[in-house]
């Protein structure tokens, strides 16, 4: 299990999440795709969380450092 509220001890699965949604994205797929991918990799290695937290969490990483 992770420790989110620590940023010197990243998940270890943060890697494998966003290694799926970026080669998916570098073979042309729907972001959509990509995003979905990247949440079920995540859910394989936290299947405590439920799926809004997955996918907030997911998002979080896509999105981190990108500000609108």
């Amino acid at each position: 299990m992770c420790d989110f509220k620590d940023e010197t001890f990243p998940c270890k699965c943060k890697t494998a999440v966003l290694q799926a949604y970026n080669e998916l994205l570098g073979h042309d797929l729907p972001e959509s795709f990509a995003r979905e991918a990247a949440t079920l990799v995540y859910r394989h290695h936290h299947p405590e969380d439920t799926k809004e937290l997955s996918r907030l969490k997911v998002e979080s990483w896509i999105h981190a450092g990108h500000l609108h």
